[in-house]
């Protein structure tokens, strides 16, 4: 007990044991916890005035209060003592976080690295986490969404059909006889949503969605202006609710727009409302829903959505839908109806590996948050080593091991929120440039941005990270030894085994993501490289569509087709041109049935996997699709000649596996109708790859059937042409020269056939660039940290290798040591990864293209380069301990 508090003891004992025991103790006891901090002599003696004033103070009021006959001062000794307390506290933190802030500026470079290294951990992952936010775990924008579902048919035998249209009359059924379903409503794209709109200026290409009248009922969703479907438009005519983006962008937002009709495929269709701009549905490019068709409605396939009833749940109701689904239909025997939730409905439509490639980013983010506190902690409990003598004198001078562990966990608290700080900045920079450069495509609807959730998200991490990397160094501190600290010059470090064992995880972490970003980024590149079997280079396709109204049948649309190809043979900058259906790797239309003259093979055994597209004699030459057997289309295939086709070589392996299919008949089937006509095949052609609808990351040959255009003619086909390297405006005199045959066939936008491509490996690319990303800041986190803590434990050893250098030790026997040291660390993290990275493996075994294994060239690139960043680590430690003077050494103990 200090001299200064035995006398003010003494002199409280004058007064009677209550006043002494709720004021006067209590007065000493606050006044007694500020000491504490007090590290020199001129704030030693401020605190002593400030005990006389307080003492003086407590004597005086409680002198006044013993006089007064009432008992009230011991209420208000109580509530000054409270209030005291408060202020007491809220002082403390105050005062730690100013001497926190004493401390960075007088070390500016550290505080820099730290709160870098926390930004840019903190950063990335508040920026992955708004996005799985966004896509993930925030609900859809309709009403009861966690009751909506959506309903595929499942096919029961051909793997690569696993979600299917339903027919419409299934829909009909479902919404009259499902009890489990409180709403059901249809939806259909694809073909159905593609429409002509003209009468506003040039005609255009829309996608306008087929619904059926209780679709905005079933989401709750409402009209900005005017209204949504009722049960009279049904038999009304032709109605149409309006996307407010197109709204906007071709009638210049005019709200008089409701009640007027537009024209769309040639006809008058009302406007009945516009929707708000936040309202999405699939697909996200929607610019308007009309109501099916009624001359299509038996026949058209939709997808079925619904909104589960109260208590029932998807498992009943699928059991229910099956039921009805058995009873009478056709296709039973192929295939059931499967009941999913919509949110996951969502993110499958928008890719089939959104939701995998976000949790891998999610996970990656996680490892480098990880690294990046291991890396703070060791550069903190490097900093702890300096400051020993200070949480030594601290101890003497009455500071407990709470008072000490405060305070460095308050500078970990103020590092984490500036830290914190700066990554909200770089996630907010993060997600715009997302926004903007749009790498992948995300859910309907996906709000990404930092809203309430995420600032909280940003705060949790913040506290957690600094308890992560905080704690160990404020627990070390108050194992400090209190004598052998305030001794001059002594020297220590502080966790050197738990220095190591963070480095070793570190780069086991390091081993991790670098072996996960090479993985990704060869699994991209292969299949970027993989040969198609079609050129791609200076190739471009549009999407045109003919008027059905103008061009009713077959002869009108090869007219316009040969009207056409002799216009573009005039066009500069076109080398050659052709026409198709569907272009690759877009290609294969609707799989269909084929039956081959002379099988005797029963109806429903014949499986789903002929794609189909109708294409003209310049197609295979300008894709370069090599012919193999027969011949290609030419003159003498035209509406009036002998149906033909031509078949690729996985077909004929398939359907013809010992005898040439150049001769044979087939004949393609459409749902039960087998009247279609007896097709001869008159060539082979090599087979082109496409991109599988279940599983991005694979290309497949499929077999496949051409058609010749002029004997399937469809209203909507795409211009294929091959440019020159440099043909700029080509677009634009496409344009041109399509418009002058008929203004109201709209042209889409031309697109290089090589950026289609691209955009279905856009996915494996954004994996493997920001896998690729934290794996490299990781390594070198894991660098910095490696030399950071080698250099504090070699400072420990200076006198024992000044000593050995004095008695002859050689260079190399001192090299020895520090490698020894150093690379224990590195070695383990290098054995902690490659085990990790098996599980990895299975991990991301669906990103990946082909087989994806995990192979020794990975592994061993991997430990390279983890080995390289770890040598460059050591090298100036390790020549810092060659250059130890042994005079200088020795003298300084």
């Amino acid at each position: 007990m200090r001299v200064s508090e035995r006398w003010f003891r003494t002199l409280l004992r004058l007064y009677p044991k209550d006043f002494r025991d709720e004021l006067g103790f209590g007065i000493v006891e606050a006044y007694q916890n500020r000491a504490r901090t007090i590290l020199d002599r001129s704030e030693a003696f401020g605190l002593a005035r400030l005990w006389l004033r307080a003492f003086a103070d407590a004597i005086r009021n409680g002198l006044g209060e013993r006089l007064s006959p009432s008992d009230s001062w011991r209420r208000k000794a109580l509530e000054r003592e409270a209030a005291s307390n408060t202020s007491s506290i809220v002082d403390n933190i105050a005062r730690d976080v100013k001497q926190a802030l004493r401390g960075f500026r007088r070390n500016p470079g550290f505080t820099l690295v730290i709160v870098s290294t926390l930004a840019l951990g903190i950063g990335a992952a508040t920026a992955v986490f708004s996005i799985v936010d966004a896509v993930l775990l925030r609900e859809l924008p309709y009403k009861d969404p966690r009751r909506l579902v959506a309903v595929w048919g499942h096919s029961k035998f051909d793997p690569n059909l696993p979600k299917v249209f339903l027919n419409y009359g299934d829909f009909d059924e479902f919404r009259r006889k499902a009890t489990t379903l409180e709403a059901v409503a249809a939806a259909a794209w694809g073909p159905m949503g593609s429409h002509i709109l003209s009468g506003a200026g040039a005609a255009r290409q829309l996608t306008v969605i087929p619904v059926s009248a209780s679709f905005f009922p079933l989401l709750g969703a409402h009209a900005a202006v005017g209204r949504t479907f009722s049960a009279d438009d049904e038999t009304a005519g032709c109605s149409i609710v309006l996307a407010n983006s197109l709204w906007v962008s071709e009638f210049a937002g005019d709200p008089a727009l409701v009640g007027r009709s537009v024209t769309v495929d040639q006809k008058p269709c009302s406007v009945v409302g516009i929707m708000p701009a936040a309202f999405a549905f699939f697909p996200s490019q929607a610019q308007g829903w009309m109501l099916i068709r009624p001359d299509l409605s038996k026949q058209a396939g939709v997808g079925v959505f619904a909104r589960l009833a109260q208590g029932s749940t998807r498992s009943s109701a699928q059991a229910e839908l099956q039921r009805l689904y058995m009873a009478g239909n056709p296709l039973a025997s192929r295939f059931e109806p499967q009941v999913f939730d919509l949110h996951d409905e969502f993110t499958f439509l928008a890719s089939r590996t959104l939701r995998a490639t976000l949790l891998v980013t999610l996970s990656a983010v996680a490892l480098l948050l990880l690294i990046a506190c291991l890396n703070v902690g060791n550069l903190l409990m490097a900093r702890m080593t300096d400051r020993q003598r200070e949480m030594a004198l601290r101890s003497a001078l009455g500071s407990g091991h709470g008072r000490l562990v405060r305070q460095v966990l308050t500078e970990s608290l103020v590092l984490a929120f500036f830290g914190t700080i700066a990554g909200v900045g770089l996630a907010v920079g993060a997600l715009r440039y997302f926004q903007h450069a749009s790498p992948i495509e995300l859910t309907v609807g996906a709000n990404i941005e930092i809203h309430g959730r995420v600032l909280v998200f940003a705060i949790l991490l913040m506290i957690a990270t600094a308890m992560g990397f905080g704690l160990w160094p404020a627990m070390s501190a108050t194992r400090a030894n209190l004598v052998d600290r305030l001794k001059t010059g002594a020297r220590g470090t502080v966790g050197g085994a738990l220095a190591r064992a963070s480095i070793a995880i570190q780069i086991g972490m390091s081993f991790v993501l670098l072996a996960g970003a090479v993985l990704l980024l060869e699994s991209s590149l292969n299949m970027g490289a993989e040969q198609l079997g079609f050129a791609r280079e200076n190739r471009a396709s549009a999407r045109f569509t003919l008027p059905e109204t103008r061009y009713v049948n077959n002869s009108q649309r090869v007219a316009f087709y040969d009207r056409l190809q002799t216009t573009l043979a005039g066009v500069d900058g076109v080398l050659d041109s052709a026409l198709a259906s569907r272009v690759p790797p877009d290609a294969g239309g609707t799989q269909q049935r084929i039956e081959i003259l002379g099988q005797k093979l029963a109806l429903d055994s014949l499986p789903f996997n002929i794609g189909t597209d109708a294409v003209d004699s310049r197609f295979f030459k300008l894709l370069a699709i090599p012919l193999l057997r027969g011949r290609l289309f030419d003159s003498r295939d035209r509406s009036a000649t002998e149906p033909v086709a031509i078949v690729n070589e996985e077909l004929a392996a398939e359907y013809f596996p010992s005898r040439d299919p150049v001769g044979q008949h087939v004949r393609l089937i459409f749902g039960t109708d087998p009247t279609s006509p007896w097709l001869t095949i008159v060539g082979v052609v090599g087979n082109a790859k496409q991109n599988m609808l279940m599983n991005e990351m694979r290309w497949t040959i499929a077999p496949h059937l051409y058609r010749p255009a002029e004997q399937d003619p469809q209203a909507s086909m795409n211009l294929l042409v091959r440019i020159g390297p440099s043909s700029m405006g080509v677009a634009d005199r496409l344009k041109r020269a399509i418009s002058s045959l008929d203004p109201e066939a709209p042209f889409d936008e031309l697109q290089p056939i090589q950026s289609q491509v691209s955009s279905i490996l856009r996915y494996s690319q954004f994996r493997a660039v920001v896998l690729g990303f934290f794996a490299v800041t990781a390594l070198t986190l894991s660098a910095i940290g490696l030399h950071g803590v080698l250099t504090q434990l070699l400072r420990k050893r200076v006198t024992e290798f000044g000593l050995r250098r004095a008695i002859g030790a050689p260079d190399t026997h001192i090299l020895r040591l520090v490698l020894w040291q150093s690379g224990l660390p590195v070695l383990g993290g290098l054995f902690l990864g490659l085990a990790l990275t098996f599980g990895l493996n299975r991990l991301i075994a669906s990103l990946l293209y082909g087989s994806g294994a995990v192979n020794l060239n990975v592994l061993a690139t991997v430990a390279l380069a983890l080995l390289a960043a770890s040598a460059l680590a050591i090298l100036r430690p390790a020549l810092a301990a060659l250059r130890v003077d042994p005079m200088v050494s020795l003298r300084s103990e």
